[in-house]
């Protein structure tokens, strides 16, 4: 799929794919999925403080190589997709306001048949990993970032034993029990559910995009972007 996408926009753009500059994937690596890990961790390390969250036990971490495996193509596949291709495009044309709200709630749409799909999930969704990935994209310029992000994101709820929306029974290296209301655990569809994690997210966005906001009002990103166009 990546080199599909690679030839596909050369010939149909007429330029180089920088997005696709795998010389990135080694910062990408350690940003985008330390950002996605990290955040679930946050989110569980607040539901343990809470009360809601529990350890029962504790696997061998070979369990994680089918999981990780998974999550890779996974991540791979809709960040192509709703990053690389809906959100580029859209952005280009119409600005990044419009692209994060459009292929975010694409983004939503295609997850409801995932176990306790709901208006909530699709909202949550839209607000998590929709515009986070959609942000970093738009700040770095390069496609491996979000797809790491993704990953991460996916990963961290394996290695705590949770539920991660559209992926159940898969190995995990911790058993984590969750109890409590659905607003804080999520119910059915998992933490990606919790407010805990919506707010998070969201926090997180909002540093992001004032960041961008910043270089952007100096130039700064789209003069490193027509750099590497050229």
């Amino acid at each position: 799929m990546v080199i599909t996408y690679y030839f596909f926009f050369k010939l149909i753009e007429k330029r180089e794919v920088t997005e696709l500059d795998i010389r990135h994937l080694p910062k990408s690596l350690v940003f985008g999925f330390l950002l996605g890990f990290g955040l679930i961790s946050m989110v569980v390390f607040t539901l343990y403080i809470l009360g809601n969250y529990t350890i029962v036990s504790i696997n061998s971490l070979r369990v994680l190589s089918s999981p990780l495996l998974l999550f890779v193509v996974m991540g791979i596949w809709e960040e192509i997709i709703f990053r690389g291709i809906i959100f580029r495009i859209v952005e280009n044309a119409l600005g990044t306001i419009y692209a994060l709200v459009i292929s975010s709630v694409i983004f939503s749409v295609v997850h409801f048949s995932n176990t306790g799909f709901n208006l909530v999930s699709s909202i949550a969704i839209v607000l998590e990993l929709g515009i986070l990935t959609g942000i970093v994209f738009s700040i770095t310029r390069n496609i491996w970032y979000p797809i790491f992000l993704h990953i991460g994101w996916n990963f961290a709820f394996v290695f705590y034993g949770i539920t991660v929306s559209g992926a159940d029974e898969l190995n995990t290296f911790i058993e984590g029990n969750l109890t409590g209301p659905a607003v804080i655990t999520g119910g059915d569809f998992g933490p990606e559910n919790s407010l805990i994690t919506i707010l998070l997210s969201v926090i997180v966005f909002a540093i992001l995009y004032l960041r961008k906001k910043l270089f952007d009002d100096q130039g700064i990103f789209e003069k490193i972007y027509e750099k590497n166009l050229s």
